[in-house]
């Protein structure tokens, strides 16, 4: 290894790498003729297209940020790369400093421009470390650390032995030879097929396109050349002109030649049967032009470039169907991540740091665009009941999390589909639990509404009762989308809990855990507190949007045409009340299970059989409470907002409307006798089953007046103005 002490300074003694001549010239070879064929050796420099090839894939690489996270914390996303939030960032201000400059008077932008020069012009990339990376302790290195040398990759040389790389042997410029450990050496490389310890470049496969693009320019510009001094033909008609005659022809032609250059018209006499013939001035034709253009797009695909941006165009767009997203989704993304993977592996080397390295391609001008524009889908995706939690994450917006954003909403005019969603969409006669109308009732529905705009109370009092069952379906087909999506999150509630309870049973089975008493078996599986909060949590983003949508329906039945806007401190006050009845359901979860292990362990029943119970439980859960659940604070929901818009309208009377339904309560069907046809004061209560209730719903009744009410408050005007 003695060879390898001071590598760096003999290294630069001999090529001036690292004394400020930018990327030195021997990393690129020259053009040379084998016999009379020239021969492309110097693509970078001699061929303008190889060069901006690299170019337009090396820039955007080497404007996006380079981001270190934890390996701990690091979580995949699609499009082709990752992203994670900002406070899972490393700081490692010692590779900052060396990105910065991480060759010596070379900036990073440099640094990458070598990198993927040499990945697309030889199919892999060397950077060198010195022998001070051999420290075995970071910290012996002092704070500052060892540059890097991008190597020419033909100057490299891999050192075989049993089939393993033991190492590398580099050839530096002067001729010395440096034997390298595996160490000191990180190799990027695309596959090859052909060699596995080597790198297959993408210009070798245009190499042919290059060529010929260059030597076609070489022979525009010497036909270009030539067309200023072509040279005379000097044609002799009667034999060959003797010597004494050649000279005096060409003396006499290089007097008027320099005659000419001053400005001078000199005449010149031939003698003899000579005639004097000057070449017309020539160009390239338009096939050659042609060629020239489909060599340069050959050149664009092969380092994965659009062809097109080989071409002069007025504007380039930047949206997702422009050829720079496709550049940098196709091409720089991967190419990106290559450089990535290598300052990864310098981390590790440099700082035995277990990091993570990414570029962060959300900060670049093209990737912000198409965000932008996937904001557009967003509405589309919104309206068709995909949460917007979903639609984030699908879209890869980025966008920042807010309260109800796991909440998805339909129209009200659309149907659920599906094996239990199938009873909620039938017809009021075969549900009356839901009643909704069938699809000829909603022109008669709005007609009569207006009819009770119109002449007021006295309408009600003539609506036959299968008017008002007309009426009272019309609301409930406008809660059906609040009932969807308030039983869809209880359900999503209990099986997520249900897999929890299941969970912790499976770990009862212990020995250890056998030895609990039947009494404390409960708390262990179940916490009845986290249940009921979990529903909270995902209950009050759906009641907030109901409370809104409740308050825009009775402004609309009104005639108001102004918006209705729940107050906040209203909205507010409805969710705090309601906290307690969600909390509570948890204790009802609670109450079932504890029956289910009570029998079992009194019976003596099998720990299967008893699993199967649990599963039963919640299952039923699922299919009946979520329903009850959300019947229930639909109800509630619509009652309090239908109230508060009432009176931010004006309104003064109110009138009871029952379900019309298979499964009304008798005493709600009494209240609608008495106050369907004789309305009462906003500010009066109902008086229900001997209960004072403001609204239907009110949840200051009881469970008996309110859990799974379908009843509806309806606005009235005063008697003495019908």
């Amino acid at each position: 290894m003695g060879k390898k002490l001071g590598f760096f300074k003999r290294l630069e003694a001999a090529s001036m790498v690292l004394r400020g001549q930018g990327v030195p010239a021997f990393w690129f070879a020259r053009a040379i003729e084998i016999g009379s064929q020239e021969v492309l050796q110097e693509p970078y420099k001699s061929s303008v297209w190889v060069q901006a090839a690299i170019k337009k894939i090396a820039g955007p690489i080497s404007s996006v940020p380079v981001n270190f996270y934890s390996t701990r914390t690091a979580k995949k996303r699609g499009k082709g790369y990752r992203k994670r939030d900002d406070d899972q960032t490393v700081d490692l201000p010692e590779m900052d400093a060396l990105l910065r400059a991480p060759m010596q008077n070379l900036g990073y932008s440099d640094f990458c421009e070598a990198t993927v020069g040499w990945l697309k012009m030889s199919g892999e990339c060397f950077w060198l470390l010195d022998d001070s990376m051999l420290v075995p302790f970071p910290e012996a290195r002092g704070r500052a650390l060892p540059q890097v040398i991008v190597a020419r990759p033909d100057r490299m040389r891999h050192v075989i032995e049993n089939n393993q790389l033991k190492g590398w042997s580099y050839n530096d410029p002067s001729g010395g030879m440096h034997s390298l450990l595996p160490e000191q050496v990180i190799q990027l490389k695309y596959w090859n097929p052909y060699n596995p310890w080597r790198g297959l470049s993408e210009y070798e496969a245009t190499l042919i396109a290059a060529e010929s693009d260059w030597l076609a320019g070489k022979f525009a510009r010497n036909l270009m050349a030539n067309n200023g001094d072509t040279g005379p033909y000097i044609v002799a008609k009667n034999g060959i002109p003797t010597d004494p005659q050649r000279e005096q022809i060409l003396a006499d032609l290089r007097a008027k030649r320099a005659a000419q250059q001053r400005g001078d018209f000199r005449p010149i006499f031939l003698t003899g049967d000579i005639t004097v013939e000057d070449p017309q001035v020539r160009s390239v034709d338009a096939a050659f032009i042609a060629q020239r253009l489909e060599n340069r797009h050959e050149i664009f695909i092969g380092f994965g470039v659009p062809p097109s941006m080989a071409d002069v165009k007025a504007a380039y767009s930047i949206g997702s169907a422009s050829d720079y997203y496709q550049l940098i989704a196709n091409t720089c993304i991967p190419t990106g991540g290559k450089l990535a993977d290598g300052i990864k592996r310098l981390t590790v080397k440099l700082q035995r740091a277990d990091v993570d390295v990414e570029l962060d391609w959300d900060e670049h001008p093209v990737m912000q665009e198409v965000r932008k524009e996937r904001l557009a889908s967003v509405e589309v995706l919104w309206s068709k009941g995909m949460p917007m939690q979903e639609i984030n994450e699908y879209l890869g917006l980025e966008l920042p999390e807010f309260d109800g954003w796991e909440v998805g909403y339909l129209p009200f005019s659309v149907s659920p589909v599906g094996s239990e969603e199938l009873e909620m969409a039938q017809s009021p006669s075969e549900n009356p639990d839901l009643a909704e109308p069938i699809a000829d009732q909603p022109k008669a529905v709005r007609e009569m509404l207006g009819a009770l705009r119109e002449t007021k109370a006295a309408a009600l009092a003539d609506l036959t009762r299968a008017n008002k069952k007309a009426i009272w379906e019309a609301h409930m087909r406008k809660r059906a989308g609040t009932i969807k999506t308030y039983q869809g999150k209880a359900s999503r509630v209990i099986n997520e809990f249900r897999g929890k309870v299941l969970n912790k049973w499976a770990q009862y089975e212990s020995a250890h855990a056998k030895q609990m008493v039947q009494r404390s078996v409960i708390d262990f599986i179940f916490d009845a507190a986290e249940f009921g909060n979990a529903l909270r949590v995902v209950m009050n983003p759906v009641s907030q949007a109901a409370l809104q949508t409740a308050g825009e329906q009775l402004f609309e039945e009104i005639g108001r045409s102004d918006p209705w806007k729940m107050p906040p401190h209203k909205a507010l006050e409805f969710v705090a009340s309601r906290n307690g009845a969600l909390k509570g359901v948890g204790e009802t979860v609670r109450g079932q299970l504890n029956t289910v292990l009570e029998t079992g362990f009194k019976e003596g029943t099998s720990i299967e059989k008893m699993t199967d119970e649990i599963r039963g439980v919640f299952n039923n859960l699922a299919k009946y409470e979520a329903k009850r659940i959300a019947m229930t604070e639909t109800s509630v929901a619509f009652g309090f907002a239908r109230d508060a818009a009432m009176r931010s309208a004006g309104v003064e009377q109110k009138m009871w409307l029952s379900s019309h339904g298979e499964t009304v309560r008798p005493a709600h069907a009494a209240a609608e006798d008495d106050y369907g046809e004789s309305p009462i004061p906003i500010d009066e209560p109902f008086v229900v089953d001997g209960e004072k209730l403001m609204y239907p719903g009110d949840p200051n009744g009881s469970a008996e007046n309110v859990i799974n009410c379908h009843c509806v408050s309806i606005a009235a005007a005063p008697a003495d103005e019908i």
